[in-house]
């Protein structure tokens, strides 16, 4: 994987790909994490005008693309994107699906709160506009609840995909969105802060989400 990013405004902390294992995805069984991270990039944030983290744009209840907008429990504040950093961390193997565990952390000096689905899509190249191609899909009947995190502890969500390209075949840009010099984005929820990079090249279809657990195993 390459480490091309995108820069859209002031960086807000790390971004580590690890590289994309085997795995199944939801309908599958699930996958299990593994441990391990091979790249670094960098964190940045959205005004609100990307395809992951636009403020205007309210998901479906089925969509994990986008601005989550449910709503944290409790007197302690939303997380925002600047008290975020991200881990992105590899899952393992299972029936033409793989995963990883997408990994945030409190880098600030209070407790905050995750609650819901983050969002996460592939674009389509473009100089300029990058509209999303492939919008994960929430995976229901995982329980949702707040996690509140104390400074310096973890909060992560399974995001899963099928590898094998639409159609069949060998796999390209018309039938691998990955493939179409676009970009993943992932946006923690409730907040409009979108991370941009390089997609797996073989995140083809059935992108999906899990609702963010405590802890670092995404389940």
């Amino acid at each position: 994987m390459s480490s091309r990013i995108l820069h859209k405004a002031t960086a807000v902390g790390v971004l580590v790909l690890g590289a994309a294992a085997l795995g199944g995805c939801a309908s599958k069984g699930g996958i299990g994490a593994a441990a391990g991270a091979t790249q670094s990039a960098t964190v940045v944030t959205s005004t609100g005008t990307g395809s992951a983290g636009a403020a205007s744009s309210t998901p479906t209840a089925d969509n994990g693309g986008g601005t989550s907008t449910q709503a944290a429990g409790g007197g302690t504040a939303s997380c925002t994107g600047s008290q975020l950093s991200l881990k992105i961390n590899q899952g393992s193997s299972g029936m033409g699906h793989t995963g990883s565990v997408l990994v945030f952390t409190n880098t600030g000096g209070a407790a905050c709160t995750l609650y819901g689905y983050p969002g996460a899509d592939v674009t389509e190249g473009g100089s300029y506009n990058f509209a999303p191609r492939m919008n994960a899909t929430r995976v229901s009947g995982t329980a949702v609840k707040t996690v509140t995190l104390a400074p310096g502890s973890s909060a992560s969500a399974m995001l899963e995909w099928g590898v094998n390209p639409t159609g069949g075949g060998t796999a390209n840009a018309a039938n691998c969105p990955a493939m179409d010099g676009g970009y993943l984005e992932v946006t923690p929820p409730n907040t409009t802060d979108t991370i941009k990079s390089d997609p797996p090249l073989d995140m083809c279809t059935d992108l999906q989400v899990f609702p963010v657990v405590a802890g670092t195993a995404g389940q």
